[in-house]
């Protein structure tokens, strides 16, 4: 799995979620938390280019991840920007922000 629930943790106030991504099984290459502050409005995403994208090369794996992401609630939406949409699902949550979910292999 790329993306791996690795943490949840809160107060009154906040609701965190840890994800981590990992290269292998035991390796934590990256990790991202998203935090949401209750009772709290937040503003739309600046742009409908501000994103983050994820390269996923397997096929059958990007295709569980797309799957992952419409049960969770994020919105499927076509991509500002073309190029995402070649190779990719681009999706959206409730406050604009969007990520993508790219497969092919990155040019980084």
């Amino acid at each position: 799995m790329l993306f791996s629930v690795i943490l949840r943790f809160g107060n009154k106030n906040f609701a965190n979620l840890g994800s981590s991504f990992f290269d292998t099984p035991t390796i934590l290459t990256s990790y991202l938390e998203f935090t949401h502050h209750k009772n709290t409005h937040v503003g739309k995403s600046p742009t409908k280019d501000n994103l983050l994208a994820f390269y996923i090369e397997d096929k059958q794996e990007w295709l569980e991840q797309i799957k992952s992401m419409q049960e969770a609630g994020f919105i499927l939406v076509p991509s500002y920007n073309p190029y995402w949409d070649k190779h990719g699902k681009t999706f959206e949550d409730i406050d604009g922000y969007r990520i993508v979910l790219q497969n092919s292999s990155s040019e980084v």
